[in-house]
């Protein structure tokens, strides 16, 4: 089978796209099936062409916003994936969102999209500063979702990480239900690396770039309050690329690593017992996968797609207070709960096969190979 797989590749470092997806899942698919890669990352003139569509004024300062929907810069992409796919037959995956809104032959991998965004930003305007393209305005946005809806009218199907974002699609799109598929999602950390060494049963894991979207500044307050109470335990935060000012006031105990390579991280999900991580607002979140498969039950928001990980009382607990004590008292109880523990040991090779990009590629494989 011939696939064109069309993704936006970070060209320094291919592994790092998007998070490790784009590359994880191409390596999977490149196993099963012929790939034609396709980059859709714009050329450094494009970028700079287009990039007076994010100047913007605050405060008597003119800058440039980056983390922003570029409608030229998306046309831009659009137009020479449209040109290169003229005459062209076999089918596209387009990785993360679409690049094209008519290529009649094309599926698309996704954990949002702009109408997720537009939804959680008129029914949870308090999570707004935390969501992501956060600065890119309404009319920008919706321009964005009409694009989406005219590359979804010509996908055979779209494929999402999770249920949740299944269930927006379909309420916002109208696409039917039936061509939309939850495929999950594989880990981005090496499953070899796993140790079974014998732990403390004092050591909590939070792993995310976006520290306060991920719910790191409650994560630092509940641990500070347990400290008290449990003087030998400690916290790594994995992720962020600066230190945050909660660290730096009360830092008993609190070990930050920074941003660090896939093999450190699997370090320290051997080194840890149990993984926090209560996001405020979390699309899918792979990083839970990837602890329950290392072994460690998990500490979520009861929201969006993260009690599609945790069962609560059986790999680990939702939160579902979002409040400091709650926290604390959760924590607390997953550090010494035997029994949640040895839930997730004797499931891991179930998280393994679960959570693997070999699954997800073979999954999608066959519901492109049912449309010929």
């Amino acid at each position: 089978m011939n696939l064109k797989y069309a993704v936006m590749w970070n060209t320094q470092n291919p592994e790092t796209t998007w998070s490790g997806t784009g590359y994880s899942l191409y390596k999977a698919l490149d196993k099963k099936c012929n790939l034609d890669l396709i980059n859709t990352m714009p050329s450094k003139a494009e970028k700079l062409i287009t990039s007076w569509a994010q100047i913007r004024a605050k405060n008597g300062k003119i800058y440039r916003e980056k983390n922003t929907y570029n409608k030229y810069l998306i046309n831009v992409q659009c137009h020479k994936l449209n040109k290169l796919l003229k005459k062209c037959a076999e089918p596209l995956l387009s990785i993360a969102r679409a690049y094209s809104d008519s290529y009649y032959n094309q599926y698309i991998y996704m954990d949002m999209n702009a109408g997720c965004m537009m939804n959680l930003r008129k029914n949870h305007p308090e999570l707004s500063k935390y969501l992501p393209f956060s600065e890119t305005n309404d009319k920008v946005l919706e321009w964005q979702f009409e694009f989406q809806k005219r590359a979804y009218s010509n996908c055979k199907a779209l494929f999402t990480m999770g249920e949740w974002v299944r269930d927006e699609i379909i309420a916002d799109t109208n696409f039917p239900a039936e061509k939309v598929f939850v495929v999950g999602s594989g880990i981005n950390i090496d499953k070899r690396n796993i140790s079974n060494s014998e732990k403390r049963g004092n050591k909590i894991l939070f792993v995310g770039k976006d520290f306060y979207r991920k719910g790191g500044d409650i994560t630092v307050s509940a641990f500070q309050l347990l400290k008290k109470e449990m003087p030998e335990i400690e916290l790594y935060i994995l992720g962020p690329q600066n230190k945050p000012i909660e660290i730096n006031q009360f830092p008993d105990g609190i070990y930050f690593l920074g941003q660090q390579p896939f093999s450190v991280v699997s370090e320290y999900f051997n080194k840890c017992d149990i993984f926090c991580m209560p996001s405020r607002f979390e699309a899918y979140g792979i990083v839970f996968a990837e602890a329950l498969v290392y072994g460690l039950p998990c500490i979520a928001n009861n929201a969006f797609a993260m009690k599609e990980f945790i069962c609560d009382g059986q790999n680990g607990y939702l939160l579902h207070d979002y409040n400091v004590v709650e926290l604390k008292n959760k924590m607390r109880d997953l550090l010494i709960n035997k029994k949640i523990k040895q839930y997730v040991h004797e499931h891991k090779n179930e998280y393994i096969n679960k959570y693997s990009w070999d699954t997800v590629a073979e999954k999608i494989l066959t519901v492109i190979n049912s449309n010929k």
